[in-house]
């Protein structure tokens, strides 16, 4: 299993959607569940946009993908998040 979480906090650090091309590679080719926590997407600057994994092709083969509703909403008593999978894991 490989845990990525991007723009990432506290550094946050970036990637573009080449990084999670490789990433998606490296998966299929050893089998490997990817885990992508998408919480601060919508925290960046400079209009730029944080890419999500599931934009690579084949990627919902391998990788399933958080984004907690309450990052963007300030809702700090909710707990709700969504995913997306297409493989029963």
């Amino acid at each position: 299993m490989m845990i990525l979480g991007f723009p990432s906090n506290p550094t946050a650090q970036c990637v573009e959607l080449d990084f999670f091309e490789k990433v998606v590679a490296l998966a299929k080719q050893y089998d490997i569940l990817v885990v992508h926590d998408l919480a601060y997407a919508d925290i960046v600057y400079d209009g730029w946009k944080a890419p999500s994994i599931m934009q690579v092709p084949g990627a919902r083969d391998v990788a399933v993908e958080f984004l907690p509703c309450r990052k963007a909403i300030t809702w700090p008593a909710g707990a709700l998040a969504l995913w997306s999978a297409t493989r029963p894991w």
